[in-house]
């Protein structure tokens, strides 16, 4: 396998053929430029300027030897008229982008990068995040920097290329999801937040060159990076302004259609799971409001934010027939599909 070389590199202004007058004996060197788009949102506008600030590329040829890896960092704008400049040869390359944004919060986690073998003798470039804790108690709490995803196959520079050349786009596909959970208690009784724990059992802590989950990905829960008191309108007024709700917020990897997670809330000083629903399944339930989602994944890639609103009665009990999710009142699946097998 060659050995990587890696490169910094800023947007610059380079003369091309476009722009120069020669005699036309000589040779004029073309100018590869790349280009991003993120337009794999509810809107299926292009938001790359205003939402990417990190751009990381490795270029490889066909035989799965890494060339080079490219970064550049730019500010955010409301155009999408960024290039990146590349040193390519005649040839034909396969090439990964691995991109930033700016996060929700100051202390917040990135998605750093590693060579990952998929193939002998092929090695290419994957992103992932450590947990904390150990086997059986792997934890993680913090917000998560954007992270989004692109690649181009089969991208053929000639001999007889010459003067400024835009390659084809790189579309991005946002990894990163920010997910709200609400508890709120319908009687006028407080809701102490400290009696309650919430948690997202997951598998994503690792993505390959193909933006899949690797294999065998040790299982940890995500933890919220940030836990309230909120206080709703239905509070009597002997009442008002006391805390009858909880929020809570969390930043995970990329969401799979087919593969599990599981939203759980537990009393602490019961043990008891007073909700524990399939996350997946429940995010889907509101897939039909966006008329841009063509497939449960796609739903999943274009959607970037939840929320989650569940009910409590006089009792302490999850009301099951009041729940909303990004605002839409949904009737939950069938009882035999909440708990556990």
């Amino acid at each position: 396998m060659k050995a990587a070389v890696t490169s910094a590199a800023a947007v610059m202004t380079l003369p091309s053929c476009d722009s120069l007058v020669f005699d036309g004996e000589g040779d004029c060197a073309p100018v590869y430029s790349l280009r991003f788009k993120f337009t794999n949102n509810v809107l299926d506008a292009d938001a790359f300027g205003s939402q990417v600030t990190d751009i990381h590329v490795a270029v490889y040829d066909k035989e799965g030897n890494l060339l080079f890896t490219q970064a550049d960092r730019r500010a955010p704008t409301e155009e999408n008229e960024y290039r990146m400049p590349v040193d390519l040869r005649p040839g034909t390359y396969d090439i990964i982008a691995w991109c930033g944004g700016t996060p929700l919060t100051a202390d917040a986690v990135a998605f750093a990068l590693r060579g990952q073998a998929v193939h002998d003798h092929i090695s290419v470039s994957g992103a992932f995040f450590e947990p904390q804790g150990t086997d059986g108690n792997r934890y993680f709490q913090s917000d998560i920097a954007p992270l989004y995803y692109g690649r181009i196959e089969d991208v053929t520079c000639s001999e007889n290329d010459y003067g400024s050349i835009d390659l084809p786009s790189i579309s991005l596909t946002k990894d990163t999801n920010n997910i709200i959970v609400m508890l709120q208690n319908l009687s006028d009784s407080p809701l102490d937040a400290s009696l309650l724990t919430f948690s997202i059992e997951a598998e994503n802590s690792a993505l390959d060159w193909k933006n899949d989950l690797t294999a065998a990905e040790p299982a940890f829960d995500y933890h919220p990076w940030s836990v309230e008191p909120v206080s709703a309108s239905e509070v009597s007024d002997s009442r008002a302004g006391m805390p009858n709700g909880v929020k809570t917020e969390f930043t995970t990897g990329r969401l799979f259609a087919d593969h599990e997670q599981r939203l759980v809330v537990t009393r602490n000083d019961t043990g008891e799971e007073i909700i524990s629903i399939p996350l997946i399944e429940y995010l889907l339930l509101v897939r039909g409001n966006y008329a841009h989602a063509v497939s449960a994944q796609d739903y999943l890639d274009r959607v970037d934010s939840y929320s989650l609103v569940f009910f409590m009665d006089e009792n302490g009990d999850w009301i099951k027939s009041r729940v909303l999710i990004n605002g839409w009142r949904v009737v939950p699946p069938q009882q035999d599909t909440l708990t556990r097998n």
